[in-house]
């Protein structure tokens, strides 16, 4: 039983250093996410949401990014708005 016991240890540490860096890099993808539509850069958060980050999502404050990027006058990022809600992608309106 003991040998169970250190596999099973061994198992849920390996899986646990191999998913790693699959939450740091989305850390990494929601603060580029979180830039972007602070600088009213369009593209990289079409980009960023076809990456798969949510349309939907809030800075650390709880303010929905799109409402900020609205407040800032930011036009550009405002017009890649999301055109329905259950997709990720934003696209200007036509």
């Amino acid at each position: 039983m003991p040998m169970l016991a250190r596999r099973t240890r061994y198992l849920v540490l390996g899986l646990v250093l191999a998913l790693a860096p699959i939450a740091l890099s989305a850390q990494q993808i929601y603060e580029d996410l979180i830039v972007a539509v602070a600088n009213d850069r369009a593209d990289d958060v079409k980009r960023l949401l076809a990456r798969g980050m949510d349309p939907n999502s809030v800075d650390p404050n709880g303010d929905p990014l799109l409402l900020i990027a609205a407040r800032a006058g930011y036009r550009a990022t405002v017009e890649t708005g999301i055109i329905c809600s259950n997709c990720v992608v934003w696209s200007k309106r036509e």
